[in-house]
């Protein structure tokens, strides 16, 4: 099939692209219908057909997710006006994306892809010369941290239970669990320990294997 007659479509096939793709996924094809703007979805389909040659199925689909949801704020932001090419975008425009994103519900993990994304995508498409910005759009401040996971810790009441019947334990589990107690050790660093330290030896078994 000749290239204009797929490139032109909305939806492509994996095979349009040389992919072969796994059958068993549902998603056997590339959708480009939720991107509203013309001059984004022409684009975009640039940079897909550009980076699907050595990206997986399943990172092109996040490209596109990511590419849907910008021309979705940009369809419905009220702040700004909409841009009519790329080389009307501005770096005000992108502030409000993150505003939008937030809005949305978007967790931060979530939030820093798509940014991430946007932020490759217009730089590639700076790099290669198929558009021409004004000025930058994204930086490195713009991606948010992911957050950290909260330590979970056993709490007293189960902890005082189980010292309770720390005497009926054999002595060398005894030591072990008061050693990771008093150090916050993780089991599998303290077996490391136990390994490779004669002095410590002793603590993972009466013959010192662990």
């Amino acid at each position: 099939m000749p290239v204009s007659n797929w490139y032109n479509k909305d939806t492509w096939q994996y095979s349009d692209l040389g992919i072969d793709g796994n059958q068993a996924d549902r998603k056997i094809t590339f959708t480009f219908r939720r991107i509203h703007q013309t001059w984004l979805k022409t684009l975009a389909k640039r940079y897909i057909q550009f980076i699907a040659i050595n990206k997986s199925v399943h990172f092109v689909h996040q490209v596109i997710s990511s590419l849907a949801s910008f021309s979705e704020y940009l369809a419905a932001s009220l702040s700004c006006k909409e841009p009519e090419s790329a080389d009307e975008m501005t770096r005000q425009i992108t502030i409000g994306y993150f505003v939008f994103l937030i809005n949305k519900g978007n967790t931060a993990v979530t939030r820093q892809h798509r940014i991430l994304t946007m932020a490759k995508f217009f730089e590639s498409c700076q790099e290669w010369g198929w558009i021409a910005l004004k000025e930058r759009l994204f930086y490195s401040e713009d991606v948010p941290k992911r957050p950290l996971k909260n330590p979970r810790f056993i709490p007293d009441t189960v902890l005082n239970q189980f010292n309770a019947h720390l005497n009926d334990m054999d002595p060398h589990i005894r030591r072990l669990l008061l050693v990771l107690q008093a150090s916050g050790m993780r089991i599998n660093e303290l077996i490391t320990l136990c390994q490779s330290s004669p002095q410590w030896s002793h603590l993972s078994s009466p013959n010192g294997a662990t």
